[in-house]
């Protein structure tokens, strides 16, 4: 009652203002709290009460995380003289919080003004700053690991611990990896520890970069060991690249996993899931690859692999014996291909939609490639197999790519008959269609010209790039399970465009085996082995087209 009578007036005190918010702070009504604050603010601007109010209410904001709104406040503040020192620290937080070292440092030192002189540890860090500025890096880490350890003022040591974090940082990002390593740990050493880990896990990664694999490997599982830390995946998902790197692909598919189980909404969940499914496919293990290559094309429709998990997800079917499984606690929707669904719940034969897809995707030729919104048709099919009704459920928007997705639909039909244990007299399916417009389709040629390069070519231009072409593409190609167990062989001429940053342009078989199953891996071994190295400038100001020959004999592929 007191609050509405004080706010209802309209000449209130500024002793009644601040009452009336302390009164609201009491009953946990942080809103009209603010309220009362700011019009104590607004209308008594140089009232002590209101310098009272702003740092109150910029503790509140820091607590929130609202650092930027915390550094105005406590700034308001400062008009105190009584209360300057704490406003300053108060800003020297929030804006250690920002990154913004130099105006926290600032805030700090403005905090120690009343003791006369500042004291050795603020001139320190003082002078840190500006020997970092002037790219005097050694100097500069000196001087912050002496405030780190020196300083007796708490926020003044961890605002140093903060600037070595980043000088560290932009030392990694320009290529200095050594020095960037000698900065995380001596990071890592001033007491207290790092809670988090991060100067261990920066270690970690400058570490891996420098291809001393047994200390990233030991850095890194320090960090995971901190489940609490949020920088625990990010080891696990460094573990598991490392793995991959020393060419341990088991265990770097248990790292995975553990990602994947522990952390289900991280953001690396999506490149772990490709991650897996690829490195499981390299391994032959299709039937476990597929589940992970379904739920990937069907959670990260939009992700720069979804059009690659698309293509690796068709050949691995077909190489898979059994029938697709979701995976734990996954419904049929969850686990199906990205674009089919069926509308029954009780419909778990994913083989069938699968084929139903396939017959699809055959026949669909868009003849604009540029439209980018996935259009999402429903059909009808009859026990027999028959088209009973088809419509667009979204359309494009373009009325000729539209008519494209229903013209490959009526030239797929028939379809196969529906399964013998699903005993309704049709099924509706949902299909949803979108060009990879942006990623290099075989067959589709991109803006890499010119006469292709052998890749077996004998010019000392070349060789020592296109070693390393022929070693990431072997890396990756295999002899197709079917065709082994059906004695099949033949020859495969690829040519496959290389932009300028080592991008893959275009896949296009130039000359085919006779067998779709030895082209398909073929061009899956290049489309894997892809991203390349960036041309070299002494082959070339741009990228380059490349001629590569897959033979296939039983007894070993060439």
């Amino acid at each position: 009652m007191e609050y509405q009578t004080t706010m209802a007036e309209k000449n209130a005190t500024a002793v009644a203002l601040f009452t009336a918010g302390t009164i609201a702070g009491e009953l946990d009504d942080a809103g009209r709290q603010e309220e009362a604050w700011n019009r104590l603010r607004q209308e008594f601007p140089d009232h002590e009460l209101a310098q009272v109010a702003a740092l109150e209410l910029a503790r509140a904001a820091y607590k929130l995380s609202r650092y930027e709104e915390a550094v105005t406040l406590a700034g308001a503040a400062t008009k105190s003289a009584e209360l300057r020192g704490e406003a300053y620290v108060l800003m020297g937080e929030a804006e250690l919080k920002l990154k913004r070292f130099g105006a926290a440092l600032r805030a700090l030192e403005a905090a120690a003004v009343g003791i006369g002189r500042p004291p050795q540890p603020i001139e320190l860090a003082r002078s840190a700053l500006t020997k970092e500025e002037r790219g005097q890096w050694p100097e500069a880490l000196k001087r912050y690991e002496r405030v780190a350890t020196e300083s007796p003022d708490a926020t003044l040591a961890r605002w140093a611990r903060e600037a070595m974090l980043a000088l560290g940082k932009s030392r990694f990002w320009h290529g200095d990896l050594e020095m960037a390593l000698d900065v995380f740990r001596r990071a890592n050493s001033p007491a207290p520890a790092d809670p988090f880990q991060e100067a261990k896990f920066w270690e970690a990664e400058a570490l891996f970069r420098l291809k001393r694999y047994a200390e990233a490997e030991a850095a890194y599982e320090a960090v995971a060991a901190r489940a609490p830390s949020p920088l625990a995946p990010e080891a696990v998902y460094g573990l598991a690249l490392l793995e991959l790197e020393l060419r341990r692909p088991e265990p770097a598919v248990r790292s995975f996993r553990r990602l994947l189980e522990t952390w289900p909404e991280n953001t690396l969940a999506a490149d772990a899931t490709f991650a897996i499914a690829r490195t499981l496919a390299e391994l032959g293990r299709y039937d476990e690859a597929v589940p992970f290559l379904a739920a990937f094309t069907t959670r990260y429709p939009r992700h720069e692999h979804a059009a690659d998990a698309r293509y690796l997800l068709k050949l691995t079917t077909a190489q898979s014996p059994e029938t697709v499984q979701p995976l734990p606690g996954e419904t049929w929707a969850d686990a199906g291909r990205e674009t089919i669904s069926a509308d029954a719940t009780d419909f778990p034969f994913s083989r069938y939609l699968q084929d139903v897809e396939r017959q699809i995707g055959e026949r669909w030729a868009p003849h604009r490639r540029s439209v980018e919104t996935r259009v999402v048709a429903v059909l009808e099919i009859g026990r027999g197999g028959d088209l009973r009704h088809a419509a667009l459920e979204r359309g494009s928007g373009d009325a000729a790519y539209d008519q494209d997705v229903l013209r490959a639909i009526n030239r797929a039909t028939p379809f196969p008959p529906l399964p013998g244990g699903f005993d309704q007299p049709l099924i509706r399916i949902h299909v949803g269609l979108t060009p990879p417009a942006s990623t290099p389709m075989a067959g589709a040629r991109g803006v890499v010209e010119g006469e292709p390069i052998p890749l077996d070519t004998k010019d000392p231009k070349f060789r020592a790039y296109f070693r390393t072409l022929r070693r990431q593409i072997k890396e990756r190609w295999r002899y197709p399970r079917e065709a082994a167990d059906k004695n099949i062989q033949g020859q495969v001429v690829l040519e496959f465009g290389i932009a300028k940053d080592g991008q893959l342009d275009h896949v296009t078989v130039r000359s085919s085996s006779g067998a779709d199953v030895l082209d398909d891996h073929a061009v899956m071994a290049v489309r894997l082995a892809s991203p390349f190295p960036a041309v070299p400038d002494q082959i070339g100001p741009a990228g380059i087209p490349v001629l590569v020959i897959f033979e296939y004999v039983i007894g070993g592929a060439r």
